[in-house]
């Protein structure tokens, strides 16, 4: 009962943070060209990883049992969902300071979501081991 309260208070604050943020960069339009080109490149990113899970998406972090992931983006990073939320919100914080505070909470609530994530996915997938060894959990050349 505690994981599952521990997965939902995650998505709920990943959900809250995702919704201050887009009411700043609201606030923000019209962003520099910089930005948008952001935008634009992780919602292409944020696509190829979602047809890449298929019927797996979900924002829950249990593992579905589906199999575990390891095509397109997964090939390189472990969650690259919400890498591609992070970099686009980072991105309007850094013209928008308002913004940050939707993207702390979005940081440390995806930061959770990835420790419990895995922790649940080792348990699910004995190949997960080999799999993390080769690929970047979340920000490749970092973590």
């Amino acid at each position: 009962m505690a994981e599952a309260t521990s997965r939902f208070g995650l998505v709920a604050a990943q959900l809250a943070s995702l919704a201050w943020i887009g009411w700043r960069a609201g606030k923000a339009w019209p962003w520099p060209e910089a930005l948008l080109a952001v935008v634009i490149a992780s919602g292409a990113w944020l696509l190829w990883a979602w047809r890449s899970l298929g019927d797996s998406l979900t924002p829950d972090p249990k593992p579905n049992a589906r199999g575990l992931k390891t095509g397109g983006p997964y090939r390189w990073v472990r969650h690259p969902m919400y890498l591609g939320l992070l970099v686009p919100s980072v991105g309007l914080a850094l013209i928008d300071p308002l913004a940050w505070w939707g993207v702390a909470p979005l940081a440390a609530a995806l930061a959770g979501k990835v420790r419990l994530e895995e922790r649940m996915l080792r348990a699910a997938y004995p190949e997960f081991e080999e799999y993390a060894r080769r690929s970047w959990r979340l920000i490749p050349f970092v973590w």
